[in-house]
């Protein structure tokens, strides 16, 4: 808890506590992604950084700043970065589909990506 505070002093978006469980889902490897790396602001999940090289996400154009708004078509309202990442991991090779609203656009997409 005393951690979480004093962090929360920092103004570092990217600096973050990571409990026990969300430490070892980040280090954790025995799932796939998609190649994106997600922050939560005051509006939801985003991407925060530029796809992986090569991805799936990379191939469908994903770009900083893209709310993800579904994943499956299940609404990601109240998830934070970590949760959602989780959600996101699966077999190598399963599909995905992401309901998305790129920086600036008003409208929603489905996209479909392999992990």
């Amino acid at each position: 808890r005393e951690a979480r505070r004093m962090l929360a002093t920092i103004a570092d978006r990217y600096t973050r506590y990571l409990d026990p469980d969300n430490f070892a889902a980040l280090t954790k490897f025995d799932a796939t992604g998609i190649g994106i790396l997600l922050t939560t602001d005051k509006e939801g999940l985003v991407v925060e950084s530029p796809p992986l090289r090569g991805s799936s996400a990379a191939a469908a154009n994903i770009r900083i700043g893209t709310r993800v708004l579904a994943i499956d078509g299940q609404d990601v309202t109240g998830l934070n970065a970590f949760q959602a990442a989780e959600v996101m991991r699966g077999e190598n090779g399963s599909k995905i589909r992401l309901t998305l609203r790129a920086l600036g656009d008003a409208t929603e997409k489905d996209v479909e990506l392999t992990r």
